[in-house]
């Protein structure tokens, strides 16, 4: 008799009471319900219904999932090894207790000295708690800290991130929300999110996110030129009749290095001008924000269901120093797996800020031309199968630490754009409604409070004044001041001096005479709480007196000779003269005939919002000049209505010009071309008076027989753009400061047949992820001759060079948020160049099929010495 009976799998009613036993288990083990919450959470665990009978049985599922999904996660993440000493530790853990206390983390915390350790990188930072919430700092570890590095050095891209436990951004739903926009094609800028492990003093936390942080590093690697990132401060709120008044103090981010730098200050001014008369009804959406991208960024956040990123204190606006206008950029957008918060009634229209946005018809525009994009894609569910791509990896990685981690259900999005199109008309969308009140508290209103020295003036009527006004709730100290002539000479400006130290009380006002031939005034001051910063005042300009913005109409009857046809200004052939700087309204054409010679007088120029076509030949060439023997006119400038624009250059000469000065908008290029595309042949600059001769940005070019001589500084800075550049000449370059000949930033490009001579910098320097190929190059005389550096990839063919100062091929790492550089030289010549090959350690360099061996280089002693650039404006 067989004495054994077969063995059977246990039924679901079997595994369920086993569940229920293992959590009563943990119920008298763990101390509390909110332990085994927090427990949960940390682990990725999120509830998908409200409906109890709904949560257990997910609860059961998710428990026995998680013993695979730990056996099948990929454990080969990054190790991050964080070392605090003792000393410092405790008054992070004072912090938190503070933050028990409190209800919510302080605002005034410590921040404290720590070693970072990952990838063979040894890294010095400083750490801080980060967020504002509990559930930043609620587990045993795992706690949210924001880090520094020092040195500008990097870990994954980032000298500012934090590492956050998943649960506090629901998890990978930030990646997901972010690939939605770049599936769909909207460049907005977006954080990345690196899962890695964490070790804190010794203490495995386990797998958290590194988060990039807000800062230059941000923009670099969404390529974006350098600026500023804005947000708002509470500084009051009102609560009458139970309406919410909310006074709000917009400030930029890393002040004090912006406060030092002039043209990062003088764009502070703008920026802060801009998002306070936005908040205070002066201005509308379309004339402070990038509406394109703002009304994409809206349409993506009401397909997710992100309301968190809606309010008031997580916007974050990056300043665009070639369009003065803010874009939006990605933050704490908080979207959940769960169903029932992602599907909502737009949450765009239920918060005051968004609702203004969207009250502008070109911001509205932009929005529901996203929508249309969105609901396309889903319909063919190519959005859908592309996240499911995305969130596979991401899970796998998580799990390793996070085995409960909810996957995110795509089709949900295509419940909420149903609703969404529908106008919530749809019969399934019957019982949706807005964010929950308890959520957040809206307001019904807003002010932006005045800053003290955007309310401040510098002035020559009646007297050359400094009025110094302080409209803040708080004194306004003041150290002293110094002063630039014209001239940029330096003035200590002594018996204007004599009034400082000085404390200017709320609400009152100070005035100081100062010498009529000071043009820029530098003020030392600062209000409660705040460290002194060099405030920057130009004589007779306020922040807002010239933006780059389209005419408001086309009233040129002083200057007859300027044709007007349907939405375009035609310039025949002839002898013309310019006094004034000439703006077109938007998405118009400027024609310029051939034969064309127009001189400018002292501020004149044009800007074109549209597309520029100039007809010039080689025999009748358009020139454009300065009149008589002034130092130089304002420039050509140039936004091509859209990527799809193509603006047509054909044997232009530019001559003598400098980039406009009629605000705070400083511009690099003299000839200053954004946008579009740019078909260009024959186009001969010389003299220029600016930091670039010719600066184009974000454009698809084909550039032939491109000639400029006789440059300040730079020749042709090409940021972020694609195409070709052949058959054109490079010579006398940097006459007062080192300057580069061809100098490029996140751009992949072709090169074809260029002469460099006489370069006081870098003939061609190639930068921050840019590709390049370049074949049948000279260099004559130059400093520097091929440079490749921060995470570039160059292939050189066929480079002929004689007479090089230091280096004729070089690969190296300026930016370390980016990495090393590889160089690649075939049919490399040049005589008595052995020793002036370099590649830094890290970098890659091969010539003529020989790797170079790579050594040590102080590349910051470089470009404090013989790099070192004294650029003119």
């Amino acid at each position: 008799m067989k004495l054994t009976h077969e063995r059977t799998s246990l039924k679901a009613k079997e595994w369920f009471a086993i569940a229920i036993g293992l959590l009563l288990v943990c119920a008298l083990i763990i101390p509390s319900l909110d332990s085994i919450k927090v427990f949960l959470l940390q682990r990725g665990y999120t509830a998908l219904s409200q409906d109890p009978k709904e949560k257990l049985v997910q609860f059961v599922t998710d428990m026995t999932k998680a013993p695979i999904n730990l056996v099948t996660a990929n454990h080969h993440l990054p190790t991050v090894r964080v070392d605090i000493t003792y000393p410092n530790w405790s008054l992070l853990v004072k912090d938190r207790e503070t933050a028990f206390d409190q209800g919510f983390i302080p605002s005034k915390r410590s921040e404290v000295k720590a070693r970072i350790y990952s990838d063979n990188k040894v890294l010095d930072a400083k750490v801080r708690l980060q967020g504002d919430l509990l559930d930043h700092v609620n587990g045993v570890n795992r706690w949210s800290l924001k880090f520094t590095i020092a040195n500008k050095q990097a870990l994954f891209s980032s000298r500012r991130f934090a590492l956050i436990s998943p649960h506090v951004r629901i998890s990978h739903g930030p990646i997901l929300f972010a690939e939605t926009m770049k599936f769909a094609g909207f460049d907005i800028i977006s954080p990345r999110y690196t899962p890695v492990n964490v070790i804190v003093n010794g203490e495995e936390w386990g797998v958290m996110f590194h988060e990039q942080g807000f800062g230059q590093d941000l923009l670099a690697i969404n390529k974006r030129t350098e600026g500023l990132i804005v947000r708002l401060d509470l500084e009051e709120q009102k609560e009458t009749q139970g309406k919410i008044h909310r006074i709000f103090k917009p400030r930029v981010l890393q002040r004090n290095t912006i406060l030092n730098n002039q043209a990062l200050n003088f764009q502070r001014q703008i920026a802060l001008s801009l998002i306070g008369d936005f908040i205070n009804g002066k201005l509308s959406a379309d004339q402070v924000f990038d509406s394109k991208r703002l009304g994409q960024y809206l349409a993506v956040i009401d397909t997710w269901g992100a309301w968190h990123a809606l309010a008031w204190n997580n916007w974050r606006w990056y300043y665009n120093p070639h369009t003065a206008k803010l874009e939006p950029i990605q933050s704490d957008v908080n979207v959940s797996p769960a169903k029932h918060s992602l599907v909502m009634k737009s949450p765009s229209q239920f918060f005051l800020l968004s609702k203004q946005m969207l009250a502008d018809k070109e911001v509205r525009k932009h929005y529901h031309d996203a929508l249309t994009k969105l609901d396309a894609s889903m319909a063919s569910d190519s959005l859908q199968q592309y996240l499911q791509q995305v969130q596979t990896p991401i899970l796998k990685a998580l799990h390793s630490g996070l085995p409960l981690t909810t996957p995110f259900n795509p089709d949900n999005l295509q419940a909420q754009m149903r609703c969404l199109k529908s106008d919530y008309q749809d019969k399934s969308c019957s019982n949706i409604d807005n964010v929950r009140a308890e959520l957040h508290q809206q307001m019904d209103s807003m002010e932006s409070l005045p800053l003290w020295d955007l309310e401040s003036h510098y002035v020559s009527n009646p007297n050359n004044q400094l009025i110094i006004n302080n409209p803040e709730n708080q004194p306004l100290r003041i150290l002293g001041l110094t002063g630039w002539t014209d001239f940029n000479e330096r003035s200590s400006l002594e018996e204007a001096n004599y009034s400082f130290p000085l404390e200017i009380a709320s609400g009152e006002h100070f005035v100081v005479e100062l010498p009529a031939h000071i043009k820029t005034v530098q003020l030392r001051a600062s209000t409660l709480g705040q460290s002194m910063g060099n405030y920057q005042f130009r004589r007779n300009i306020d922040p807002m007196s010239f933006l780059p913005r389209p005419s408001q109409n086309d009233n040129i009857a002083h200057y007859a000779f300027i044709k007007k046809e349907q939405n375009a200004w035609r310039i025949p052939a002839g002898n013309w003269v310019i006094n004034d700087y000439l703006v077109t309204p938007e998405n118009w054409t400027l024609y310029l005939e051939k034969g064309v010679n127009i001189q400018f007088g002292k501020d004149a120029g044009i800007m074109v919002f549209g597309q520029l076509e100039v007809e010039g030949t080689q025999d009748k060439p358009v020139k454009l000049s300065r009149r008589g023997q002034i130092p130089n006119w304002s420039g050509l400038s140039l936004f091509n209505t859209n990527s799809e624009t193509r603006s047509t250059i054909r044997n232009l000469h530019i001559s003598y010009a400098g980039r406009p000065d009629l605000g705070l908008w400083q511009p690099r290029g003299a000839t200053y071309l954004v946008g579009g595309q740019l078909s260009i042949d024959g186009l001969f600059i010389s003299d220029n008076v600016s930091e670039d001769a010719l600066n184009i940005v974000n454009s698809n070019v084909d550039i032939a027989h491109l000639s400029i001589k006789e440059a300040l500084s730079d020749a042709f800075d090409c940021d972020y753009c694609t195409g070709k550049l052949y058959d054109s000449e490079f010579a006398n370059i940097g006459k007062r400061s080192g300057g580069d000949g061809l100098d490029v930033s996140g751009s992949d490009l072709d090169v074809t047949s260029i002469h460099f001579s006489d370069i006081r910098d870098k003939a061609v320097s190639v930068g921050e992820e840019s590709q390049m190929r370049l074949k049948d190059i000279k260099f004559d005389r130059v400093n520097f001759g091929l440079v490749a550096k921060d995470a570039s990839a160059v292939e050189a063919e066929s480079i002929t060079a004689k007479e090089v100062n230091h280096y004729a091929l070089m690969t190296y790492t300026k930016k370390p948020l980016f990495g090393s550089a590889t160089l690649k030289a075939s049919e490399f010549h040049c005589s008595g160049c052995e020793t002036k090959i370099v590649s830094e350690m890290g970098s890659d360099l091969h010539v003529n099929g020989v790797a170079i061996t790579s050594q040590a280089l102080d590349v910051g002693k470089l470009y404090n010495t013989v790099m070192k650039s004294d650029k003119p404006l």
